[in-house]
């Protein structure tokens, strides 16, 4: 299960998927994290939160419209600084937004989806700490277990190439007997595969930094066991900066082990143990355009629990 809902996770990346249009379900989901203890008196992480929300509004036979928002909040305490990057106590994700499908006779489906909000580390403070994003997508199916897929996507708050559309596509496909499937395109690659009805792996890589690698062990319905391995980046933006083009950087790796339990298709809970390492924060105009120093942070151990709720 775990493996065969990994396609929709990637593709949400740039562009929600949620099933058919006309059949969408409600979702709430959400991540608590916070430090399992601090191994000293340096800079660390004291909380991690983020709620995301996905109303369907109307629906008709063929088509969807709905509502989303979105809240993310990272917090640090004793963030002192030993480079020139100026330290941040907070930052904030705020987004509000909609998503819009139609899916034709041929079952091929359009897809309008946008974001409006602000990254910061003081959110709706001014314009220049506003982020939005649109992405147009149309899927074209080949067979019913394959699809081609194209989309347009416009953000200001990409780790690269920031207020450029950036157009991508992508070809999805799971095997008849729902062993493996994936999705390879530009500008990310995933794929899945069950060896057995219990075991479970998954990739997932987006251009430029971002990295998931997850193996499942299903114990007993409905706990599945899970180790991964996963490295990424979060932008934001400084209010009050002088180089409308700098951002806030927050990088870091994690491993960890956790158990999930599935309650339905698209209901699950998650906890997990972690190590959370390779931490830095800086300023840059992109991801390869570093504009401060790094501000490396200790590694630490962190509990996260999360999930997932469909109505």
């Amino acid at each position: 299960m775990a493996a065969l809902s990994f396609q929709t996770v990637a593709f949400a990346q740039l562009a929600p998927d949620f099933g058919s249009p006309g059949k969408h379900k409600g979702r709430i989901s959400f991540k608590l994290a916070g430090d399992a203890f601090h191994e000293s008196d340096e800079s660390y992480v004291s909380e991690q939160n983020e709620v995301f929300f996905y109303l369907p509004l109307y629906q008709n036979e063929n088509s969807t419209y709905a509502a989303t928002a979105k809240s993310y909040n990272l917090s640090f305490n004793n963030l002192v600084s030993s480079s020139d990057f100026v330290p941040v106590n907070d930052l904030h994700s705020v987004q509000y937004g909609f998503a819009w499908a139609k899916e034709d006779a041929d079952k091929n489906t359009w897809g309008l989806s946008g974001n409006y909000g602000s990254a910061s580390d003081k959110p709706f403070e001014s314009a220049d700490v506003s982020a939005f994003d649109l992405t147009l997508t149309r899927k074209i199916s080949k067979t019913p277990t394959s699809s081609w897929i194209y989309f347009l996507n416009y953000s200001n708050n990409r780790s690269f190439l920031n207020n450029i559309p950036l157009p991508g596509f992508a070809y999805t496909f799971i095997e008849e007997d729902k062993t493996s499937g994936g999705v390879i395109g530009l500008p990310f690659v995933t794929y899945w595969l069950r060896p057995s009805e219990k075991l479970s792996m998954s990739v997932f890589y987006l251009i430029p930094a971002r990295l998931n690698l997850q193996a499942g062990y299903m114990i007993s319905r409905p706990f599945q066991l899970n180790a991964k391995l996963e490295h990424g980046q979060q932008t934001f933006f400084r209010a009050g900066r002088v180089d409308k083009k700098e951002q806030i950087y927050y990088e870091t790796s994690k491993a960890a082990l956790s158990v999930k339990t599935f309650l339905g298709k698209d209901t699950f809970f998650d906890l997990e143990y972690a190590r959370i390492f390779n931490r830095s924060l800086y300023d840059g105009t992109s991801v390869f355009d570093e504009t401060s120093e790094r501000l490396r942070m200790p590694n630490e151990w962190q509990v996260t629990l999360s999930g997932q709720v469909a109505f």
